[in-house]
């Protein structure tokens, strides 16, 4: 693993993948693979504001349902505000939220949040970009939940909307000074190509903390 002003720890290998029939705490890197079909329907593209992109909605909040989660929406505006977008394009968009495990003090304190977004681009199926992500992160809060117990933090996972249009849906979830001053730290599980090695491991500024604690646990 890697990142700015954090020290790197080398010569580690990748963890053995769990196979779909390992034991309900562990994560099987096997099962979101296998999962996306169902997320995905009809394989078809399922950009915001499309009835596509709601049916898609309504089976991860169905997903999250059969672990015993009650996963909300949020609806609010978001707004491009990248430095690179030539013009301010803002919507309204519809976020995903689920809390996952509560805090030692049944939800107070800082929470960790998983991210992924829901929507797809207009000329693909967003099975990679992001389906992927989102299964991981059902699958993620799947094997946090059966570990059982109280973590540290609350743990949240945010599946937003309107992605490709520019981060909308995180926009309008930061946007919403409740739900945003509940967040110590964000997990974005995102797309990163089509080639190569499906890892990468990049932090904000800032982070050297997050990567040495990752450096300590993962195994060598």
């Amino acid at each position: 693993c890697w990142g700015w002003g954090a020290r790197v720890k080398s010569g580690q290998a990748d963890p053995a993948v769990r196979g779909p029939d390992a034991p309900a705490p562990h994560f099987p890197a096997r099962r979101p693979h296998a999962s996306r079909p169902r997320l995905l329907g009809p394989h078809a593209p399922h950009p915001a504001w499309t009835a596509e992109n709601a049916a898609v909605r309504a089976r991860i909040i169905a997903e999250f349902a059969k672990m015993g989660v009650t996963a909300k929406t949020y609806t609010g505006m978001g707004c491009n505000t990248s430095k690179w977008a030539a013009v301010l394009g803002c919507a309204t968009v519809t976020d995903i939220i689920a809390p996952i495990l509560p805090g030692p003090k049944n939800g107070d304190g800082k929470a960790i949040v998983l991210l992924a977004h829901y929507d797809s681009v207009p000329a693909g199926p967003g099975a990679a970009d992001d389906g992927s992500g989102v299964a991981s992160v059902l699958e993620a809060s799947r094997a946090l939940i059966a570990r059982g117990g109280k973590p540290l933090h609350p743990v949240i996972a945010l599946l937003s909307d309107g992605e490709e249009y520019g981060l909308l849906g995180a926009d309008a979830f930061l946007n919403n000074s409740q739900l945003r001053d509940k967040v110590g730290a964000v997990i974005n599980i995102e797309a990163r190509g089509n080639q190569g090695p499906s890892r990468l491991f990049q932090t904000s500024p800032k982070a050297s903390k997050i990567i040495d604690l990752y450096a300590d646990h993962v195994p060598t």
